[in-house]
């Protein structure tokens, strides 16, 4: 069984053996830091009595629970969940990683490989031929976590260009028209004051298409977005001894599907030095990464062709290929 758990929904998914997807349950989301581990393994619970109904099967007949998870970032909080899981499913091999290794196993089979996550918020990790992985986690700075901190860059650009610190924006008058101001300050006071409440992640479409339309300060904002995740992926490339030249890296979340002057472009553009990189797009859903590393257990990390063929044929069945 993999499980993947975000702080929106909890997917399960059942595979055999031979790469047969049986079922896949889904409850909702839950993050045992902020929600606490009780209501994160209530949602783990149900996602899972989901998957196993859906595939007539009972809790004996699982053999292995791969849990990727948000939240999980520390070597410590690996240990506690592993516990956690073991209590919720006693007897079973239980893995635990973090959620983004699911998106990355769900996007590529490649030994030497890495993902960069932008949805709301955003995450980097990397792993190496002989298993080695680093996940950026925390490390990743709040101003670089995905579309909210881009949303946010533009309504602070907004702001710059109200006092003259750079030059006009045309996110200006976008912003304004979505919250409904009239004017730079007035927003701001009423958003300093709590008076309005602006979800940034929804100003982040503006600042794409906005560059699309030739808006030099959303142009920028992209383009030091998508600097600061290469060197990211750089750097943690140099502390595992990966050759980027041998290296694919998956891009995943509705970042990289924004309409305009697209931040895949930006960061293709960013690794011109690396010219045999490859860079795609996930495959799969992240739930399909976490059923993937149970096999991975088993088969090692190659899989047989005809087990490969069956996944892909499952997850068309299940809807599981992740929609570019």
């Amino acid at each position: 069984m993999g499980i993947d758990q975000g702080g929106t929904k909890t997917d399960a998914v059942i595979m055999d053996y031979e790469g047969n997807i049986l079922s896949k349950g889904q409850s909702g989301g839950a993050c045992y830091i902020y929600d606490g581990m009780e209501k994160a393994m209530q949602k783990i619970r149900e996602s899972s009595d989901n998957a196993l109904t859906e595939a007539k099967i009972l809790p004996g007949d699982i053999d292995v629970i791969v849990s990727c998870m948000t939240g999980a970032d520390w070597d410590f909080e690996y240990v506690l969940l592993t516990k956690k899981l073991q209590e919720l499913f006693p007897g079973k091999k239980i893995l635990v990683q973090n959620d983004c290794i699911a998106g990355l196993r769900g996007g590529t089979d490649a030994l030497q490989c890495g993902i960069i996550v932008m949805g709301t918020g955003g995450n980097i990790a990397l792993r190496n031929k002989s298993g080695g992985q680093f996940i950026y986690g925390y490390y990743l700075p709040h101003e670089y976590q995905g579309a909210g901190a881009l949303g946010n860059k533009g309504f602070n650009a907004v702001m710059e260009a109200f006092i003259g610190l750079t030059g006009p924006t045309s996110l200006t008058e976008r912003i304004l028209e979505y919250t409904g101001e009239t004017n730079p300050e007035e927003l701001l006071i009423k958003t300093t004051m709590g008076k309005l409440k602006t979800d940034y992640k929804n100003l982040s479409p503006f600042v794409f298409e906005e560059a699309e339309k030739g808006d030099a300060i959303s142009k920028k904002l992209i383009e030091d977005f998508a600097g600061y995740l290469t060197r990211c992926v750089i750097t943690c490339a140099q502390r595992l001894n990966i050759d980027l030249n041998d290296f694919e890296l998956v891009l995943s979340g509705g970042m990289f599907k924004s309409s305009g002057y697209l931040m895949s472009d930006r960061l293709k553009k960013n690794f011109i030095n690396y010219p045999k990189i490859k860079i795609t797009d996930g495959r799969y859903e992240p739930v399909v990464g976490a059923g993937l590393l149970g096999l991975d257990l088993f088969y090692g990390r190659r899989l047989p062709g005809p087990v490969i063929l069956k996944i892909e044929q499952g997850c068309k069945k299940f809807n599981l290929i992740r929609s570019i």
